[in-house]
């Protein structure tokens, strides 16, 4: 599912991943510094991970990074203003590729049994925590 998402991003002249796309859309949804952490616990990558996408989307001049008053460890990443016409630019082009996937895995699946299946999946989800 990973490669055909990216496969679609990369036809549509986007040559960024779906997890760099993904931290893009995190930062654009949000419309403020975030923490590198936050980005390592919502998206549950390792941090090393997380520090490698973080630079080539800076070196992409997409991302900017600063490190926070209070603690100088923290990094605080934010969409540079290429970044942010970027996403405005694309926001439904990267868009409807996920919703057609979703739209195919929840083909022939009832409302109440994805609702279930969410519910029962988050709680999996929990107990791994």
């Amino acid at each position: 599912m990973k490669k055909k998402m990216n496969a679609q991003l990369v036809a549509n002249g986007i040559n960024l991943t779906g997890t760099q796309i993904s931290i893009l859309a995190f930062l654009y949804d949000h419309q403020k510094t975030v923490t590198q952490k936050e980005i390592e616990l919502k998206f549950k990558i390792s941090h090393p991970t997380v520090r490698g996408i973080i630079r080539r989307l800076v070196a992409l001049n997409v991302v900017e990074t600063t490190t926070s008053d209070q603690d100088r460890r923290q990094i605080l990443l934010m969409l540079s203003t290429q970044g942010q016409k970027f996403m405005k630019e694309n926001l439904k082009i990267i868009q409807d590729p996920a919703k057609k996937m979703e739209s195919r895995l929840r083909d022939n699946i009832r409302e109440s049994d994805y609702e279930i299946f969410q519910q029962v999946l988050h709680q999996m989800i929990n107990n791994l925590q």
